[in-house]
């Protein structure tokens, strides 16, 4: 799941600083020796060599963030889209995992994921689906957590709602697609794009403000994900293989230790073979429509009632998915708003709450679902 900072893609050219310029160079173009400043210098170089001076000057300006176009990089565009997967989360035995707050198995579970870019943002929605507990294993769980489901332990699957918003927050000259945002409140998130235009590393960071006695002073290393993108042999299938490595956090005797390790293989697939796909899944593993997409978790992992909890289905699986497609929606309202805001203080005023609120980056609060509470 995802969540949100990672980079893919690669669009037009992206000239780097030049290097510093050797003897030679100079002695070539014939430079006075006279107090030359080093940008100009570079420029003349960069002339010499037949850039473009226009893109030089870009280079040597500051980045705005806001400026950035993740579609030019190759890795984000692949991601944008639809994906499906088989999903399989191991312990740091080596064992399947075997979750105390969800009683469902990971050794085999299926995976419904859209993402999109728009501007300098990217977002992600999924909806993971899995099989039925084995019913001997239902014995090991409190009933109290077991009978908060609509379906019966042991014969009916369930599903899992996540997702992740993240933009640039921060940008080098030339930007190289990074990307930053919140998750669960207490966990920043940052994506680079790595590799040859073909892999992406994504971390999660708990705040160290969030610990307390007995832990390190910097923040801890919570997650970190690398997504490595290939292609069939025709170009026409792009496959996605994901592992994330979990490290304990919030034990100070074990601070640091694997915990966790997932296998996430993905294809990209068209919006009819997405759909059709996980109406088949939703039905091999028996999911109630009371369980479809009415569950996600909290900042601790326990199993909490979704957005769509009181109007569940696959109907409501769809609304969140689609989420991710409205981002160019979002992204117009909250530059509305930011105008808003600007013209209240100009007059005057202060902006309301709810514009302040809407302006922050990486939320994942109701209005980001375009008002939908369920």
């Amino acid at each position: 799941m995802f969540v949100f900072s990672f980079i893919l893609f690669f669009g037009g050219i992206i000239l780097k600083a030049p290097a510093e310029a050797s003897a030679s160079e100079d002695e070539q173009l014939n430079m006075p020796d006279v107090p030359t400043s080093k940008f100009l210098r570079e420029q003349l170089r960069n002339l010499h060599r037949g850039h473009d001076l226009r893109s030089l000057t870009a280079v040597s300006s500051d980045c705005i963030p806001e400026d950035v176009v993740l579609s030019d990089f190759q890795q984000w565009r692949d991601e944008t889209g639809y994906w499906i997967g088989d999903y399989s989360l191991y312990e740091s035995s080596g064992e399947p995992l075997e979750s105390s707050q969800w009683p469902f198995p990971y050794d085999n579970y299926h995976g419904f994921i859209t993402g999109n870019v728009e501007g300098n943002a990217y977002r992600q929605r999924n909806v993971f689906v899995y099989p039925p507990l084995p019913i001997e294993g239902c014995e090991d769980y409190n009933s109290n957590l077991t009978n908060m489901f609509d379906g019966t332990c042991g014969r009916n699957g369930n599903t899992k709602l996540f997702f992740a918003d993240q933009k640039v927050t921060n940008c080098t000259n030339p930007p190289d697609g990074s990307i930053e945002g919140p998750f669960a409140g207490i966990f920043t998130t940052k994506t680079n794009l790595i590799g040859d235009n073909n892999a992406v590393l994504y971390q999660v960071y708990l705040d160290k403000d969030s610990l307390g006695p007995g832990f390190p002073s910097s923040d801890c290393l919570f997650q970190s994900q690398l997504t490595t993108i290939t292609r069939s042999s025709d170009g026409g299938q792009v496959y996605r293989t994901r592992s994330a490595q979990g490290f304990e956090c919030f034990d100070p005797a074990t601070y640091g230790q694997p915990t966790s390790v997932s296998y996430y293989r993905e294809r990209k697939v068209d919006e009819e073979e997405f759909i059709s796909t996980m109406e088949a899944t939703l039905a091999e593993f028996n999911v109630t429509v009371g369980d479809t997409c009415a569950w996600e978790n909290d900042a601790a992992n326990n199993a909490v009632p979704s957005a769509y909890y009181n109007n569940p289905g696959i109907e409501a699986c769809l609304v969140h998915l689609n989420e991710s497609f409205e981002l160019e929606m979002d992204n117009d309202t909250n530059t509305n708003e930011n105008m808003d805001a600007a013209e209240s203080q100009l007059e005057g005023t202060d902006p309301t709450s709810e514009q302040s609120a809407a302006a922050l980056p990486g939320t994942t609060s109701s209005w980001l679902r375009g008002g939908q509470t369920g």
